[in-house]
């Protein structure tokens, strides 16, 4: 596994739908400022949860991390996805 430098990314919210596009999530719904994704893959067992991602172009790193650990990604996985 690569490592990567500790360098304090800002993350956007398309960022993170991208990513999780790529490990079968899909857009479900659009409400206000907020966007709602779902698994779309049964087999997937440990990602069942919804998750909702604000529109904001920069998530703050409290966000970003409750949204990583509800689908079960570290910091490094997201950033091999997102690159």
């Amino acid at each position: 596994m690569k490592k990567h430098k500790s360098i304090k990314r800002i993350w956007s919210w398309r960022d993170v739908v991208k990513v999780l596009e790529k490990i079968c999530y899909r857009l479900a719904s659009q409400k206000g400022s907020h966007v709602t994704l779902i698994p779309k893959c049964a087999s997937l067992s440990e990602r069942k949860l919804p998750v909702v991602v604000p529109r904001h172009n920069e998530l703050k790193p409290g966000t970003f991390n409750t949204i990583l650990a509800r689908v079960n990604l570290s910091k490094n996985e997201f950033i091999d996805l997102a690159n």
